[in-house]
């Protein structure tokens, strides 16, 4: 979701952590997601336990600038900048390659 103020303001949202075994469905095309734990690294992270193709694209929305950056992952890196969403960011993910990402968390460790 896209969420605008006019002006400048504290926003909070509240929930449960998730924990144990999380997925998101991955299609085809592009989706708009976020990571399925509250951890901030890049998406080439292992912890992620995303599977990354040649070609995929990510589009993240960035406030200050009111623009996307746009990363493309190549040869097991993203170019021209690698990207770790923050705690609760969603970005674009374009793939050709459906997948489910699945990762287990627990806020213990």
């Amino acid at each position: 979701m896209f969420l605008f103020v006019a002006s400048a303001q504290t926003v909070t949202f509240v929930g449960e952590v998730p924990q144990g075994a999380l997925s998101v469905p991955i299609l085809a095309g592009y989706n708009l997601i976020s990571t399925p734990m509250p951890v901030s690294a890049s998406l080439t992270n292992s912890i992620y336990n995303l599977t990354l193709a040649n070609n995929d694209v990510v589009f993240n929305f960035d406030g200050a600038t009111q623009s996307f950056g746009v990363h493309t992952y190549k040869g097991g890196a993203f170019h021209p900048t690698d990207y770790a969403p923050a705690v609760g960011e969603a970005f674009f993910y374009n793939t050709k390659v459906p997948q489910t990402w699945s990762v287990t968390f627990s806020v213990n460790g």
